[in-house]
C-alpha cells in the first residue's frame, strides 16, 4: 500500500505557487495542514480547493490531499507522500509530477502566457527521476550526458539510460528547484 500525502504549508502547486498558510491548530511534521480555502502564494491569488474525498480536519474543514487543486486548476503536490496521509489500497505509485503538454507547444508571440493558463494538467508518467526528451521529436534522449544544477549550487553529472532517465536525486521533505543542462561532447 502507498500513502497519499496531506497538503501542508509550503507544499507546491504544479504551476509554481505554494500553500502560504495552513491551519494553525493542526500540523504534520512541524508544518500546518492545508484545508479548503487555504491561501496560495501565486500570481493569480488562488486558494486550495480540497477534492471530493471527504477527509476533514477535526473542526470540520475539508482537508487537502496530494492531487487536489487550487482554485486556478493547478494540482497540489504533497511533501508527505509515503509519510503521512491516507492509505491507497491500489498500491499504485503516487504521481510525483504534473505537466501541461498543450502549454509546451509553440504558441504565437504574446499568447504563451494565455496558453499556459488554459492548458490542462496531466499526471507525470515517470518516477522521481527526470526524463529528458528531444525538443523536436518528443522521444527520450538515450545515453546523453547531462548536468543537474541543484538549488544549493552543487552540480551532478550523469548519462541518461535507454529510456532517457536521469539518476535519482536524493529525496527530501522540502521542495527543490533544479536546472538540467545537456552537455556538449563535441
Amino acid at each position: 500500500m502507498s500513502i497519499i500525502g496531506w497538503i501542508r504549508e509550503g507544499d507546491a502547486a504544479a504551476c509554481g505557487g505554494h500553500v502560504e498558510h495552513g491551519h494553525p491548530a493542526y500540523t504534520s511534521h512541524g508544518k500546518p495542514l492545508a484545508h479548503d480555502g487555504s491561501p496560495m502564494k501565486c500570481g493569480k491569488n488562488c486558494v486550495v480547493k480540497a477534492g471530493p474525498h471527504h477527509f476533514t480536519l477535526p473542526d470540520g474543514l475539508p482537508q487537502a490531499l496530494h492531487g487536489d487543486q487550487t482554485s486556478g486548476g493547478c494540482p497540489l503536490m504533497s511533501t508527505l507522500n509515503g509519510i503521512h496521509g491516507i492509505d491507497d489500497p491500489s498500491g499504485a505509485p503516487v504521481t510525483t509530477a504534473y505537466f501541461q503538454p498543450a502549454a509546451a507547444a509553440p504558441a504565437a508571440p504574446g499568447l504563451a502566457a494565455a496558453a499556459q493558463d488554459e492548458a490542462l494538467w496531466v499526471p507525470g508518467r515517470y518516477d522521481d527521476r527526470y526524463v529528458l526528451l528531444g525538443a523536436g521529436s518528443g522521444e527520450p534522449l538515450a545515453y546523453v550526458d547531462y548536468a543537474i544544477e541543484r538549488e544549493d549550487g552543487s552540480v551532478e553529472h550523469g548519462t541518461t539510460d535507454a529510456e532517457g532517465h536521469t539518476h535519482l536525486l536524493k529525496q527530501t521533505l522540502e521542495r527543490e528547484h533544479v536546472r538540467i543542462y545537456l552537455e556538449d561532447n563535441a
